[in-house]
């Protein structure tokens, strides 16, 4: 069953923080049919190795096994941006999903040009497709746009739910987008019948990535973090050998 390998997955990976966020919130959603698909960076998973060049992000060995294990195929997408530099990613797709598959396979290579056709494939909720496509068309960075709704939330005491959050990356239009937050209601659900440490995984993961939109806005983006994150660890290391 496809619920014992999430759970065998997650045992091997538990406590290696450069992994596990990447294989709850991108692979698992995916391999127990709560996504059609996902679409992580190629330099998010094994980031410590990747972020001191140990690792290309062009090798994606251990996350093709991953895939495999979970009954995934690992589809490379090279974006480019529109300063025409690369930046890899790759879609996870459960191997019989032909539609999406088929779908992934005449995406443009320029992101900038199917940014909706990209989230239609993932279905993210039309309404968040369309807040994302308008701030790119303005000319305004997503994750800050994020941050001022946040911000604004608070401010006029109203929810700001993580669930609307459900996948790092992911920009709602709104933090109680209520179709966002029925997919990340989905996930957790489910989770919590295969595992609550799973489950408290992946909440975990929404409070830190909404917390860092809220404080931060694009400077709290996803590689950012973990450049961070590196940074912070390294530093630990140098004072406690010290």
């Amino acid at each position: 069953m496809i619920e014992d390998a999430v759970k065998k997955i997650f045992r091997k990976y538990q406590g290696q923080i450069d992994n596990l966020g990447t294989i709850v919130n991108e692979f698992f959603p995916v391999a127990l049919g709560l996504r059609p698909a996902s679409f992580p960076l190629c330099h998010e998973f094994n980031y410590k190795k990747r972020l001191t060049a140990e690792l290309p992000n062009s090798n994606l060995d251990e996350e093709r096994d991953i895939a495999k294990e979970l009954g995934l195929k690992l589809i490379v997408y090279n974006q480019i941006s529109k300063l025409g530099l690369d930046n890899l990613r790759y879609f996870l797709v459960k191997k019989e999903n032909k539609k999406v598959i088929t779908k992934v396979k005449y995406l443009q290579l320029d992101q900038s040009l199917c940014v909706g056709d990209i989230g239609r494939i993932l279905e993210y909720p039309q309404c968040c497709i369309e807040t994302f496509q308008d701030c790119t068309n303005n000319g305004k960075i997503p994750d800050d746009y994020a941050q001022e709704k946040i911000i604004e939330y608070r401010q006029s005491n109203r929810d700001v739910n993580p669930l609307a959050y459900f996948v790092w990356g992911f920009i709602p239009c709104k933090p109680d987008c209520k179709p966002a937050i029925e997919k990340g209601q989905a996930i957790f659900k489910k989770f919590m019948q295969i595992d609550k440490e799973i489950a408290t995984t992946y909440m975990d993961g929404l409070y830190d990535y909404s917390s860092k939109i809220e404080l931060e806005g694009a400077e709290g983006t996803k590689i950012l973090i973990l450049k961070k994150l590196y940074d912070a660890l390294q530093q630990s290391t140098k004072l406690f050998e010290a």
